[in-house]
């Protein structure tokens, strides 16, 4: 678990802009130290999330993914993660405005924490920051 002043590493998986400002916005408001990643579709996050993961691996990271992204799919993204690493301080949240039930099913994944949906992240992202700290 983090500590308050520790610098929390981010990998964002969103391609609206509008949607990745208001995210750090809330960061920035209720966590303060950060380094952010991003990627805008999912083609670019399959070619960052080696990278990504490799470097931070020993430290607690999070990886906040937008299911519905061009190109690769986030469940896709997700599927490739579990199916080429084995995670234990990374801390995947998804994002979506999606009520598909199969969307919906991704968040008994093991390997994802949380699902907010983007209605609710200004109410729900916060506190899953002040649960991580």
């Amino acid at each position: 678990m983090l500590s308050k002043n520790s610098i929390m590493s981010i990998f964002l998986i969103e391609d609206d802009d509008v949607d990745a400002e208001q995210f750090e916005r809330i960061l920035t408001k209720n966590r303060g130290s950060y380094v952010l990643y991003r990627a805008m579709d999912g083609k670019e996050a399959l070619n960052k999330i080696d990278h990504f993961i490799k470097t931070h691996a020993a430290e607690e990271s999070w990886i906040v993914l937008d299911l519905k992204i061009p190109l690769v799919s986030g469940a896709e993204i997700l599927s490739y993660i579990e199916q080429t690493y084995d995670l234990q301080e990374t801390y995947i949240v998804i994002v979506s405005t999606s009520n598909d039930p199969r969307d919906l099913d991704l968040k008994n994944h093991p390997y994802v924490k949380a699902y907010i949906h983007k209605t609710n992240l200004s109410r729900d992202l916060p506190i899953i920051l002040s649960q991580r700290l």
